[in-house]
């Protein structure tokens, strides 16, 4: 093993016991690490923005193989060569390949044009729901009239998001540490290491009902804001309340909008009627206010939400007529 006293940051990337170490950690490697690093603290710097960079590489595929190195570096040359400059391709040894690809990283990440620094936004229409992968490996799944946007950099992995949408956290670490995930929506920030929980920010309420991990709230503004949830709890807050509430929750209920259905267990109709143009575009009008007070309790087919308005009928004994843009209740 070599000494890695004088390694700068590209030294470490273009190293294969470092790679090994920051992309497929063991035990044994952590510990010699760790060690290193209480010996050779002034180095700390050098090794974690390195280990960004393999981490950010090990997401594209091969790309610490030869083959693909080699096709990198070559792209690299042929775009700095003066056009006019013409010859054979030289094969360049693996480490100073790395080398060179972490170093034009390092450059392009400085002066701020790599291309992964930038704004990103994914956005859903009325009744529409959509899976979307990020770099590292989570998934969000965004309900109907939702939108999270994020920048795509290196081990950013913070979200706003506006709507409702399901995450799926992927574990990330590096230097032996988890690298929290968080999520903004609205003043509540979302803590995570890897975990699903449901998010809903909607109507100047948000919800955050967590499904399996460990999450932990943030109020802004509020010093003794931080909420901590296990599996099967929620936590809720409106625009004017001045503190997060925590309960029980059914996270089958909470998410059963990933199955084209809205499940309820004693909601006023009021609730369910606002759901339905949060996520679908619908609007509901009631001659008479208290017919907004009506509890329901059942299940919407998304896919067939008319039936609903049916069943109110049969059930209410109401009357409903469609109308632009929805439907009129009387």
């Amino acid at each position: 093993m070599p000494s890695y006293e004088h390694f700068a940051s590209q030294d470490f990337v273009a190293d294969d016991a470092f790679i090994n170490w920051v992309t497929n950690p063991s035990e044994t490697t952590d510990a010699f690490w760790q060690q290193w690093l209480l010996q050779h603290p002034h180095k700390r710097k050098d090794v974690e923005a390195a280990a960004r960079i393999v981490r950010e590489l090990s997401v594209q595929t091969n790309v610490f193989d030869e083959e693909a190195l080699q096709a990198n570096w070559e792209r690299i040359r042929y775009k700095t060569i003066a056009a006019q400059e013409t010859g054979k391709v030289v094969a360049f040894p693996r480490r100073w390949l790395a080398i060179a690809a972490s170093v034009t990283i390092l450059i392009l990440a400085g002066i701020g044009v790599w291309q992964n620094s930038k704004s990103v936004q994914y956005a859903t229409g009325y009744g529409e729901v959509k899976t979307v992968t990020l770099a590292d490996g989570s998934e969000v799944t965004l309900n109907g009239n939702s939108r999270i946007s994020f920048v795509n950099g290196f081990f950013n992995r913070k979200v706003s998001l506006t709507g409702e949408a399901l995450f799926k956290v992927k574990k990330v670490r590096t230097l032996s540490q988890q690298v929290a995930f968080k999520v903004q929506a609205d003043r509540v920030l979302v803590n995570v290491l890897g975990t699903t929980f449901n998010v809903s920010n909607r109507r100047e309420n948000v919800e955050v009902m967590l499904v399996e991990g460990k999450v932990r709230l943030d109020l802004e503004g509020q010093g003794s804001g931080e909420v901590m949830l296990d599996p099967g709890q929620k936590a809720t807050i409106s625009n004017t309340a001045h503190a997060l509430v925590k309960s029980s929750a059914d996270p089958e209920k909470h998410i059963a909008w990933l199955h084209n259905e809205l499940i309820y267990n004693g909601e006023d109709l009021r609730t369910v009627f606002q759901n339905l143009e949060d996520g679908f575009g619908i609007k509901t009008r009631v001659t008479r206010p208290e017919i907004l007070k009506k509890r329901f309790t059942g299940s919407v087919s998304t896919d067939s939400i008319q039936n609903f308005y049916n069943q109110l009928e049969t059930i209410y004994h109401l009357q409903v007529e469609p109308e632009a843009g929805g439907y009129l209740v009387k």
